[in-house]
């Protein structure tokens, strides 16, 4: 049987990261459906198999290792003992049990290719080193790169792109940059996101009953538990998203749920969930509802009958143009612009992703009004794009089907180009500039908050060797307290040695003295004695007469 391995976010007890579960979700859909079996890389590999009813193994082993040198010491660990056909270390030995009987490893979406979270890309740098190391071929798929990455980083992402037989990304800013780092020859492929695939719910019975027992017009919403690089603190952007919501519901008489993207299914409520509740709390229409945790395919069954989608989030901008629903992404960041334009971009609809300044002073409604006023023009051009983009992305995936059955690589036809829509009295070049502006102002936020962040851990740092060196300097007057010790101790030895010698010198001489008073006598008397004894021994030798 034909099999592969694919590498996700995703499978854990206490954590659902709607996004990246709905990718290797979709990724592990598409190959199951064509009769490829899979055994997913999960965090909690229990947990996986519970949610998915596949086979898992845990992840290589880098998201308990917490420097950068402990990192590396761990991949070159891990290098070492595939050149030498040593035990792998920790879990890393099941791991490369599953990659060494893999047709192909797949390295499934998302965002996690970059410098905040370097053990993503540590994990699949060394699951590509023993892709290479066992011969299977490898695929990465649905990525976004960067756009925040160090020097180390750049070098781990170009080696793993041109490990890669294929390299798919998802959006136009990743497609550059990875065509700098590993070429231009065909390997880097622009696709969708893989979650723009997965089939909805058949129900929506798992958003509970604040769901179920209203049956009027909805919209969807979901927010970043955080603020981004906004430079709102949580006070401040927890309101403007209470007054936002409060005045599309007094404008378009609708109910609005929030789903969380991030939170969990068991106690306590985390993340974004945190936050809904707060929203719910502020709100003054009564109409805004905070959802249970819900899974990424009932997220998907509530989208279809939702007015319209709005978010900080940047996943429902993928859900929403899929299931040919209006999705506005309201930018927090340059990261979210990055992957909110570019996602939206895919499907000709740039103009969806607010940048901060427009959506915080009256924009979002402006462009919520566009939409709903040119809704058949908009129906129109989102049912060819996404039908477009849907059989491209059914093609990639054909074609690692593909690969895993021959071995061989057959890349999909080139892409199709797609007309812009242009939301009526809202693009042009006035919202393009303050879209650039906007991306701009992003940028200079994130590098300083990198910059602030490189502080922080350069202050750590240097805690970390203050302490270290207050407990050298004690350590070292410990050794010289000793060694004075030892000193004055060798001291008392030298001068005993010295006064002993004198005191042999002296026993030495009185010896002396006594001999020299001694031997005249003892000299006196043998002379004596001398004759008598010779003449004895004489008469011993000549017989007498």
């Amino acid at each position: 049987m034909t099999s592969a391995l694919v590498i996700g976010d995703l499978g854990f007890t206490s954590m659902y990261h709607l996004g990246d579960e709905a990718m290797s979700e979709a990724a592990a859909e598409v190959l199951t459906g064509v009769g490829i079996d899979v055994t997913l890389i999960a965090g909690q590999p229990a947990a996986a198999t519970e949610r998915y009813d596949l086979p898992a193994v845990a992840r290589p082993g880098f998201r308990k290792v917490m420097s950068r040198q402990q990192k590396d010491a761990l991949l070159e660990e891990i290098t070492d003992a595939l050149a030498s056909s040593r035990p792998l270390p920790g879990p890393a030995a099941k791991v490369f049990q599953a990659v060494e009987a893999a047709d192909v490893m797949v390295i499934g979406g998302g965002g996690n290719l970059n410098s905040q979270g370097t053990h993503h890309l540590y994990d699949r740098v060394a699951l590509a080193r023993m892709a290479g190391a066992t011969g299977t071929p490898l695929v990465v798929s649905s990525q976004t790169v960067g756009p925040a990455l160090t020097d180390r980083d750049r070098e781990l992402v170009t080696e793993l792109g041109r490990s890669a037989v294929a390299f798919g990304v998802r959006e136009a800013t990743t497609y550059q940059l990875m065509q700098e780092l590993v070429g231009a020859d065909g390997q880097v492929v622009l696709t969708m996101d893989d979650a723009a695939l997965l089939s909805p719910a058949p129900s929506v019975e798992a958003a509970g009953p604040a769901v179920l027992a209203r049956k009027g017009r909805y919209i969807i919403a979901s927010f970043t538990s955080h603020t981004g690089t906004s430079g709102m603190n949580q006070e401040t952007y927890v309101s403007e998203l209470t007054r936002l919501l409060d005045e599309l519901v007094a404008e378009h008489d609708l109910d609005v749920y929030l789903v969380a993207h991030m939170g969990s299914f068991v106690e306590p409520a985390r993340n974004d969930q945190l936050l809904n509740t707060a929203i719910e709390a502020a709100s003054t229409s009564g109409r805004v509802h905070a959802l249970p945790m819900i899974d990424a395919r009932t997220t998907l069954a509530l989208t279809q009958g939702a007015e319209f989608t709005l978010s900080t989030r940047y996943h429902p901008v993928v859900f929403g143009p899929a299931l040919g629903v209006p999705s506005f992404g309201l930018v927090l960041s340059h990261y979210s612009s990055v992957r909110m334009r570019g996602a939206l971009g895919n499907v000709g609809l740039t103009d969806l992703a607010l940048p901060l300044d427009y959506w915080l002073s009256g924009g979002l409604q402006r462009s919520v009004r566009a939409v709903i006023e040119n809704r058949a023009s908009f129906d129109e051009h989102v049912a060819h794009a996404s039908s477009v983009r849907r059989a491209e992305q059914l093609a990639w995936w054909a074609a690692v089907e593909g690969l895993a059955r021959t071995g061989r690589w057959t890349p999909p036809a080139a892409r199709a180009e797609l007309p812009e829509w242009a939301v009526p009295g809202v693009s042009g070049w006035e919202f393009d500039t303050l879209t650039s502006t906007s991306d701009t102002l992003a940028l200079q936020r994130r590098e300083v908050a990198d910059l602030a962040r490189q502080l922080s851990e350069t202050l750590e740092q240097n805690s970390r060797l203050e302490e270290q060196n207050a407990k050298f300097k004690g350590r070292i007057e410990r050794l010289t307290g000793k060694l004075d010790r030892s000193r004055t101790q060798l001291d008392r030895v030298r001068h005993e040695k010295v006064a002993a010698v004198k005191q042999i010198r002296v026993l030495r001489d009185e010896r002396d003295q006594a001999l020299r008073m001694a031997l005249p006598h003892a000299l006196k008397r043998d002379i004596r004695r001398a004759p008598r004894a010779v003449a004895r021994r004489l008469r011993r030798l000549v017989p007498s007469r």
